[in-house]
């Protein structure tokens, strides 16, 4: 039986106690939802296990690298925007118009 390699799909299997196994889990998502993974995935000629593995682990990496504020991440390039109580009720008006927007598109697959 050959090893596994100490990293799959960009993932490090290494871990301080040694290799870390897999582990089995159920989730529930929406239809819509599992329907676009699955299609994404198909696309970029991964499985949707695979999908699901790298986008968990960016989503930890981003999270825990400091770059996981609240804010999306066009925000950055406001730079000193938002100092003002004004300001960052303006910028919630803006957020939530984009947020909006987004979701007519996704209702409209």
């Amino acid at each position: 039986m050959t090893p596994r390699a100490a990293f799959v799909h960009g993932i490090d299997l290494a871990h301080k106690y040694g290799k870390m196994g897999w582990m089995k889990t159920t989730i529930e998502i929406p239809e819509r939802t599992f329907r676009q993974a699955k299609s994404l995935a198909g696309a970029m000629g991964i499985s949707l296990k695979q999908l699901v593995n790298v986008a968990i682990e960016q989503e930890i990496r981003r999270k825990t690298s400091g770059a996981g504020d609240s804010q999306p991440p066009w925000m950055s390039l406001a730079g000193a925007f938002g100092h003002t109580a004004a300001a960052k009720a303006e910028t919630r008006r803006i957020q939530k118009r984009i947020d909006d927007e987004f979701e007519k598109l996704e209702d409209d697959e």
